[in-house]
């Protein structure tokens, strides 16, 4: 599988989400699976045994889709022995089952502009 570097580090220094021509930009919060004790490196474990739990922690993760159901995961972790933050991922794709298996909730909020979007003030419309 071949990894694309889809996020950039803003002038802050700080990772952002990229793609292409990023028509909508936005946020995202997560929380992990109670199956996985709320932890990213229990799920990182369950998927290889290389993964070093008393070396890494793992403190954040990237993900994207281009046109499939299948996307690629990049764990961004605490390297405790070179003090520094390292990726490490898979030589496979992920299914998006997979990904979903990793949160018990997710939520992304992307828009045109959304930083300048106020929050709505009414209830939501269904269309069905």
């Amino acid at each position: 599988m071949v990894i694309y570097k889809n996020s950039y580090i803003n002038k802050r220094n700080k990772m952002i989400a990229k793609v292409q021509y990023n028509d909508f930009t936005g946020t995202a919060a997560a929380d992990v699976s109670d199956f996985y004790i709320n932890s990213m490196d229990e799920y990182i474990r369950s998927l290889s045994d290389k993964y070093d739990m008393s070396r890494y922690h793992c403190v954040g993760c990237e993900f994207w889709i281009a046109g499939t159901d299948e996307l690629g995961i990049v764990f961004y972790c605490n390297d405790l022995q070179e003090k520094k933050v390292i990726p490490l991922s898979f030589n496979r794709s992920f299914k998006i089952n997979e990904l979903f298996n990793m949160f018990k909730r997710l939520s992304i909020v992307i828009g045109q502009h959304i930083n300048e979007m106020p929050q709505p003030d009414c209830e939501t419309v269904f269309l069905d």
